[in-house]
């Protein structure tokens, strides 16, 4: 490859024709020689604007040229170094960010929190995104570095809940964006027991069920407040992935067993009823059956195989469940029950032609009542995962 002759380029971008300097400034511009960034910057006011666009695009290529070897040099163990570095890279701007978020990503260089500063005072899409990255899964003096420069840029959304989840809280209100995700499943391997608190619970908030896979391995994390929060999340989504995640929570009595159950019924698959009618027949905890009979209401028509159990519960003598706990089983059952009442008529309207007079039309019987071949017929109760 031949050599390049700056001294050339720089001479004909001083005193070409425009279509000379246009070149010379594009050249200079590939030649990624530093020594043409002060001859660029005083060719930045030439007449011809092909010449100063081509100039502008050889500055920035320079700048982040330059960027880079200031953010590798930051990369020294003498904070006075890092320091004079920081300084310069905050003085080129916007070219510097994509060095400096590179810096910030390699978990070796000795100048993360000094780049995390400098991207403070830089500010821009790509600053915000490289500063939320190490919020979310860097060492303590990272974490304190990218949130305080965080806190010196314009108001974000991703950057605001960022800052709000790894304090341990949400914002009452925020605004959902897409970049949120997967910033947040990072935050769920956080050393603070708070922020995988806080990121579980804004995840469910979401309702994006890109977070399924991430929830389901929360639902494993060592802290049980982590554990229920994942819980709850995964009910909001009510993704059927996370059905036998749930079930196991359920039945291995974690602390999560209540709201595992809950979620489950939310969800309405029937694949979790063998577990809850397994759950309602243990000797647990009576919460998790509570949870359990609950979630068989919930599920309705499937849920035929607890009616036994439900009944038995429900009619237990003696010093047996108290009249709150026995009010949750016959309830259970008598929205099961319906559904099994409601469910002959709507296959039987199903399959029948139309203008047969057995479809389900609206009739004269009570208020929210449907006709059936001319009998009224109770409506049957909606769950919540219905509603």
């Amino acid at each position: 490859m031949p050599s390049i002759d700056i001294g050339l380029l720089l001479r004909e971008l001083s005193r070409g024709s425009a279509a000379r300097r246009r070149a010379a400034a594009e050249a200079l511009g590939r030649a990624g020689d530093l020594r043409a960034i002060e001859p660029l910057t005083r060719a930045e006011t030439a007449a011809d604007p092909g010449v100063r666009r081509a100039v502008a695009r050889a500055l920035a290529a320079l700048r982040e040229c330059w960027a880079g070897n200031l953010a590798a040099a930051m990369d020294h163990p003498e904070e006075m170094s890092r320091h004079a570095a920081a300084v310069q890279l905050a003085r080129i701007g916007a070219p510097a960010v994509r060095p400096l978020v590179a810096a910030l990503r390699n978990r070796r260089h000795q100048g993360r929190c000094e780049a995390a500063s400098v991207l403070g005072r830089i500010g821009g899409p790509g600053a915000v995104e490289g500063l939320v990255d190490a919020a979310a899964e860097g060492d303590a003096p990272l974490i304190r570095a990218a949130l305080d420069a965080l806190a010196q840029l314009p108001y974000d959304p991703l950057a605001d809940l960022v800052c709000s989840v790894l304090t341990g809280t949400l914002p009452p209100t925020f605004v959902s964006d897409p970049r949120a995700v997967p910033v947040l499943l990072r935050v769920l391997n956080h050393p603070f027991v708070a922020a995988r608190c806080a990121a579980v619970e804004a995840l469910g908030r979401l309702e994006d069920r890109r977070a399924t896979p991430g929830l389901v391995r929360a639902l494993s994390d060592g802290e049980p407040a982590v554990q229920c929060a994942a819980a709850r999340a995964l009910g909001v989504l009510r993704d059927r992935r996370a059905v036998p995640a749930l079930a196991r929570v359920l039945e291995t009595g974690a602390p999560a067993g209540p709201l595992a159950a809950d979620a489950l019924g939310y969800i309405g698959d029937p694949a979790a009823v063998p577990p809850l009618v397994r759950s309602l027949r243990s000797d647990g905890p009576c919460g998790v059956r509570l949870a359990a009979a609950r979630a068989l209401g919930n599920i309705g028509l499937a849920a035929a195989p607890a009616l036994g159990a439900l009944k038995a519960l429900a009619a237990a003598p003696g010093m047996g469940p108290t009249p709150e706990e026995r009010r949750t089983y016959k309830a259970a059952l008598e929205r099961i029950e319906a559904t099994l009442r409601a469910a002959p008529a709507e296959l039987e309207a199903a399959s029948a032609p139309a203008g047969t007079g057995v479809e389900l039309e609206a009739g004269p019987g009570r208020e929210g009542a449907s006709v059936v071949g001319g009998k009224p017929q109770q409506p049957v109760p909606q769950s919540p995962a219905d509603r």
